[in-house]
């Protein structure tokens, strides 16, 4: 599988990554990409690039985050006849500073990589970045049999499902979505010589459809899908069915509605792959950070609701001293997450001047 970026796009600083490329990677093989990386050739780069710029001791892996709040610097005196602790004052926001209190757990793991114990951890700090990316959890349809061990919901469940599947003989995978994850699971599958349906409830010529924005000499497997998804290209193995969704699941049938009509059928299956998305895990938040997205109290989604931001320090409009980047602020590339490092690193040492002058 390959970026979406270029991969000079991917590139940290001080390793550019066409060099590091031609030092681990065959060079023909790299130049037939288009300058586009492999998914693998990114996180190896990214492992290495921690490592040669020494950068491991500001990592803690295998640490979950469980809670995320803000404490103040509170100046308590005792109560001379009481005996009772109090705040100095009644307005603790206005009047003092804050701080952020990131508690959770780090899983101690074996030499084989199975978890044995863990151990809670706390830490305070001036300021705290909300980097989880958008995959913590899958997007679902809500139908009976969702929940069945024959559905998937990520690209690496649905590989494992693909490698116990036999070429020709098995029952087609059915794939659910129109988006770029969708895509992946079909060439996977196609090049696995494992039949396809394909589900998707819009038109394969919505002009919103992802495939319509990429350069076809670029993205030319994307626009393969789409070509199949519009019928200019057949397949043996592929079978589109546009403006269709799923009714039900069972363990080896799925029944199938086509929209606008009453018409319902059924279609033999080996197994479902279910790419509508996906969406950040923020629990460890107070309300789940409903409170910081641009639509207040509603859940924050990367397309319709990101954390409502200042443009330039990516500092949170409702939550001063957290900052957030990536998906959760609608920057939904790599690439983009470099520009708002900078930019909040940028404000914190801004601010800290100010604080010594």
């Amino acid at each position: 599988m390959q970026t979406i970026s270029q991969n000079s796009w991917m590139e940290l600083p001080n390793v550019p990554f066409k060099e590091w490329l031609a030092k681990h990677r065959d060079f023909t093989r790299a130049e037939s990409l288009l300058g586009r990386a492999t998914i693998s050739d990114v996180k190896e780069y990214y492992s290495d690039y921690v490592k040669s710029q020494k950068l491991e001791k500001y990592f803690r892996d295998f640490h979950t985050v469980t809670s995320v709040q803000r404490v103040f610097h509170l100046r308590n005196h005792v109560d001379s006849e009481s005996g009772e602790v109090e705040p100095c004052c009644q307005n603790v926001r206005r009047n003092h500073t804050h701080c952020w209190e990131v508690r959770g757990y780090h899983t101690i793991v074996d030499e084989f990589g199975q978890a044995v114990s863990r151990q809670d951890f706390c830490y305070v700090a001036p300021h705290v970045v909300l980097a989880t990316g958008a995959y913590d959890i899958p997007n679902r349809l809500g139908v009976e049999g969702e929940n069945l061990p024959c559905v998937v919901h990520c690209l690496g469940e649905f590989e494992e499902k693909l490698s116990h599947c036999e070429p020709h003989t098995t029952d087609p995978v059915l794939v659910v979505g129109a988006g770029l994850s969708a895509a992946d699971a079909i060439l996977m599958a196609l090049e696995s010589n494992i039949p396809v349906i394909h589900v998707f409830r819009r038109s394969p010529s919505d002009p919103s459809l992802i495939f319509s924005k990429l350069p076809k000499f670029m993205y030319p497997e994307y626009h393969r899908i789409h070509s199949l998804m519009k019928g200019k290209e057949t397949n043996e193995l592929y079978k589109a069915l546009p403006k269709h969704s799923v009714v039900e699941i069972l363990d080896n049938k799925v029944l199938i509605k086509a929209k606008g009509t009453d018409s319902l059928s059924w279609y033999d299956i080996s197994c479902v792959a279910i790419m509508i998305g996906s969406r950040s895990d923020l629990g460890f938040l107070p309300k789940e950070g409903r409170n910081l997205g641009v639509v207040p109290k509603w859940p924050i989604e990367s397309k319709h609701n990101p954390i409502d931001i200042d443009a330039y320090s990516y500092q949170s409009i409702r939550e001063p001293q957290m900052f957030a980047v990536g998906p959760l602020v609608g920057d939904n590339f790599v690439r983009f997450a470099i520009g708002g490092s900078l930019g909040i690193v940028s404000h914190i040492i801004k601010c800290r001047k100010k604080d010594e002058m």
